[in-house]
């Protein structure tokens, strides 16, 4: 092919799975996750939210090169608590992937 940009052209699929927590594990309730804080005037509510400690996401793009720039357009989701969250979209450009 003559053309640099349908040469370079990709689609790529992707996803990650992880967890972040502080103490022994992520269903200790020591974490911040776990707490939702509500406050309306002089009363603040703790709520222990008790969500899912395990997130994850999935989508995917397309990558390609364009007059020197890398170019990345994803559609991705987000899980939380077992469900799909609504697709959001990305568009990066950069000089590297």
């Amino acid at each position: 092919m003559k053309s640099n940009f349908l040469n370079s052209l990709q689609v790529v699929g992707f996803g990650d799975i992880g967890s972040a927590w502080v103490g022994s594990s992520p269903w200790s309730g020591e974490n911040a996750w776990d707490n939702e804080i509500i406050e309306s005037g002089s009363v603040k509510v703790t709520l222990d939210s008790n969500r899912e400690q395990i997130v994850a996401g999935f989508g995917a793009g397309l990558r390609d090169q364009l007059m020197g720039y890398f170019i990345r357009a994803d559609w991705a989701w987000g899980i939380e608590n077992i469900y799909i969250l609504p697709k959001i979209f990305y568009l990066s450009f950069s000089l590297d992937f």
